[in-house]
């Protein structure tokens, strides 16, 4: 029963606070339009291996810095006709700390358009050892 309960929004921020450090992958929101980060978990450390992030803000492709520019410009593009309701999934192979790779599964979604702007905020997850194909 989800309506059983009234939250006040600083409590239920708090409490999407608590969902998102439970999570073990990147999860972060950002402006396609500027790449910038709106906000982050800080969780890419342990998916890259490097120092955590400042927080906000930060560029999209700084967090994904070791992932393939080619397949960046290919998501870059998809995100343009992506429309609210639709989930868009991106394979990327990314090189660990060891100098292997491992693959990683990013699922974007529209969480926010502005009607006037067209601008629009994406909320992402980010999962890696995924077990996808990468060509």
């Amino acid at each position: 029963m989800l309506n059983t309960y009234s939250f006040s929004k600083s409590d239920f921020a708090s409490m999407l606070q608590h969902v998102v450090d439970l999570v073990p992958d990147v999860i972060f929101l950002y402006n396609p339009s500027d790449g910038m980060l709106i906000y982050h978990n800080r969780r890419q450390s342990a998916l890259f291996g490097k120092k955590p992030l400042p927080e906000t803000p930060v560029l999209l492709r700084d967090l994904l810095q070791p992932v393939e520019a080619q397949a960046l410009d290919k998501n870059d593009a998809c995100l343009q006709t992506l429309q609210e309701g639709e989930v868009l999934e991106a394979r990327f192979r990314v090189r660990s700390p060891s100098g292997g790779y491992q693959s990683c599964l990013l699922r974007q979604k529209v969480f926010w358009r502005d009607s006037a702007s067209g601008t629009k905020l994406i909320l992402c997850l980010l999962l890696e050892g995924m077990d996808v194909h990468l060509s």
